[in-house]
């Protein structure tokens, strides 16, 4: 069982629901020789049993033998939250990848609707906000499109940057498996990325964070989403069609020309 299909498990409450000594009873062993004292240590999210399997030996940033996740990663993916930071105290990596190229940032990031205190704890310790996913996507991207503002919010208090550019045809797992080119994201910037998505209300909140607006060479620059093939989506009288006419007036009133659509009439 991967580590991703282990968390998944997780997330979903197949351990959420136990203590931490029911759980290090139950999980089956990830790690070997010095290594597995401090699993066990995160198992039961104990923070003197972590120090001490570091002191005998342990490696902060072992590796679990099925594919290579780390014991941070390990850590995150069960939402083992006392001993996290005592593990990034140590010097912990949580930019070290897996061979399906996961780290602990990005399955905090999955982890977040369940529990918020993995992603806080990694970006307080210095991991990038910039990180992106197994297949290229910057987080950001992740939590704008599943409306998780306030998980935006802390990306944006990190120093997130709100102007990356989405994937495109990047895909490192693609690349590293040989059937892929692509060695850099080259999509679109995000505020376009929501625009294409109807997603208007992200777009206002980007505008808001103070987000490049103007692309005049853009595959799909702001401009083609107020031409009248496209002016009555999504659907007058939506939210999404009232956050669009936000837009428009705030793009409009700093110096974007944007044809008059349905919504200005």
């Amino acid at each position: 069982m991967t580590l991703i299909r282990r968390f998944c498990l997780l997330v979903a409450g197949v351990l959420g629901f136990m203590t931490g000594q029911e759980t290090a009873m139950a999980n089956p062993i990830y790690f070997s020789g010095p290594d597995l004292a401090l699993q066990k240590a995160v198992d039961a999210d104990d923070p003197q049993a972590v120090e001490e399997a570091l002191r005998a030996g342990a490696d902060v940033n072992a590796r679990e033998r099925q594919v290579g996740g780390t014991i941070l990663e390990y850590a995150v993916a069960q939402l083992r939250d006392r001993v996290i930071p005592v593990l990034l105290k140590h010097g912990a990596n949580p930019a070290l990848r897996d061979r399906e190229n996961a780290n602990a940032v990005t399955v905090a990031s999955k982890a977040w609707f369940r529990d918020t205190t993995p992603l806080r704890l990694l970006l307080e310790a210095g991991a990038d906000p910039n990180t992106r996913d197994t297949v290229g996507q910057p987080i950001l991207h992740r939590f704008l499109s599943r409306k998780q503002v306030d998980a935006v919010d802390l990306l944006v208090k990190h120093n997130v940057d709100i102007n990356v550019v989405t994937a495109g045809d990047y895909n490192p797992r693609k690349l590293q498996a040989g059937s892929s080119t692509v060695t850099v994201p080259d999509g679109d910037p995000l505020i376009l990325d929501e625009a294409s998505s109807d997603d208007w209300d992200m777009v206002y909140k980007l505008l808001e964070l103070g987000a490049k607006f103007d692309y005049p060479n853009a595959r799909a620059e702001m401009k083609k989403w107020y031409n009248p093939r496209y002016e009555n989506i999504p659907g007058v009288g939506s939210k999404m069609y009232d956050y669009k006419v936000k837009c428009w007036k705030f793009m409009t009133e700093r110096g974007l020309k944007l044809p008059p659509f349905a919504g200005m009439h």
